[in-house]
């Protein structure tokens, strides 16, 4: 009986303005890892939680299905196994370095060693190395244990390693590193601090790849340190802030994003520039930049 419909038309409602497309000139986006349901489907479940169980973790298991830590933890829960700890996974990541150590030879004439300290030891096991010296353990004279002897050979190797603990490439545990390290007061936030603060001035002009090459640094952490000590690196305004800058910056029909990407910098910079130029007033270096009265303790490239 009735030719109109039971429901009113929608309301027309105004086009919201499209996003502005990506630059053409940037670097591809990184390829994310694989993860959900079809990612799934191709693990061997069974093999997965077999690996899992013989001591692999889910970081080893993501990079080698490359998918992530998540979805293994998925998996693993599927299948009944309940994902460890971060204190279990430690336990189980030194018992396996454990296992796969050279085991100590005995010395038969056990020879008397005198440590850096000047201590008299009774060198009594040998574990050989791959760099011309052999790691000796023994008691102190007139004492007990079976410590190891801080010959000069290991002594000079740690020093030589002190800012890579763990590239020193010693047939010893991650615990037993330690223990020697801080029998020798060795400091890695202390001495990488240090390094930071030796190379402060040339971090303040050289470039961040030719920097990156020279000291072999990651790129990243080179940058960010920078903004620690000297604040974010902007170039000076007088270059390029010219009266069609100005004009774009305050137009009226343009997104922050679409004006920053025709000028090439960031949205909160134009969002500055634009209160700037409306207001005529400029904000303090002191609140421009952000400073560290210390050195961050970030870990250079390996």
């Amino acid at each position: 009986m009735h030719d109109r419909p039971t429901s009113p038309p929608p309301r027309a409602t105004a086009s919201a303005p499209s996003r502005p497309g990506p630059d053409p000139t940037d670097a591809p986006p990184r390829p994310r890892r694989r993860g959900g349901q079809k990612a799934a489907r191709l693990i061997d479940r069974a093999a997965l939680a077999r690996d899992y169980q013989d001591g692999a973790s889910t970081v080893d298991l993501a990079r080698r299905h490359d998918v992530s830590t998540k979805t293994i933890s998925t998996l693993l829960k599927a299948a009944g196994i309940r994902p460890r700890s971060v204190a279990e996974a430690r336990q189980v990541r030194t018992r396996n370095a454990w296992l796969t150590l050279p085991k100590p030879e005995p010395i038969k004439d056990r020879p008397e060693i005198t440590d850096v300290v000047g201590v008299v030891h009774r060198a009594t096991l040998r574990i050989p190395t791959a760099f011309g010296f052999d790691i000796l353990r023994g008691p102190p004279l007139g004492g007990s244990g079976n410590g190891i002897i801080l010959t000069r050979e290991l002594v000079a190797h740690l020093e030589q390693h002190r800012l890579h603990p763990g590239a020193c490439g010693l047939p010893l545990s991650p615990a037993s590193l330690t223990r020697l390290r801080r029998r020798l007061t060795l400091d890695w936030h202390a001495d990488n601090q240090d390094w930071w603060q030796e190379r402060r001035e040339d971090l303040a002009t050289a470039e961040t790849k030719d920097f990156a090459a020279r000291h072999g640094a990651d790129p990243a952490i080179v940058n960010h340190v920078r903004r620690r000590f000297h604040g974010r690196r902007r170039e000076p305004r007088d270059t390029w802030l010219d009266a069609a800058a100005r004009d774009l910056i305050l137009s009226p029909t343009l997104s922050l994003a679409q004006i920053a990407l025709r000028l090439g910098i960031s949205r909160a910079y134009v969002s500055e520039l634009r209160a700037e130029l409306r207001t005529g007033r400029r904000k303090p270096d002191a609140r421009r930049t952000r400073r560290a009265e210390g050195a961050p303790s970030r870990p250079t490239k390996v």
